[in-house]
């Protein structure tokens, strides 16, 4: 509880110790001058290379010690080489 109490005063004295800001309406930058469309055919990315992930790849081969299928162990190792990405 005193934890809590803390944290709410720490938070009310953020707030009131922010700036505000002027109540003009921010300025918005101009969007595409033309439109852009997607197909769903074509891959955008084809032109990154994208690298696989270490940890995926231990975490793949941990789970491929557990399978005793050896047609679906071949398969299952294949993907530890798939590439993957992070959004930020």
């Amino acid at each position: 509880m005193k934890f809590q109490y803390s944290a709410l005063l720490a938070l009310a004295a953020t707030v009131a110790a922010t700036p505000t800001t002027s109540q003009q309406p921010s300025k918005r930058a101009a969007g595409c001058a033309s439109a852009v469309t997607l197909s769903g055919s074509e891959n955008v990315f084809k032109k990154y290379t994208l690298h696989a992930n270490a940890f995926y790849r231990k975490e793949v081969e941990l789970a491929v010690e557990a399978i005793t299928d050896e047609s679906l162990k071949v398969a299952a190792k294949a993907v530890a080489d798939v590439g993957s990405f992070l959004w930020m």
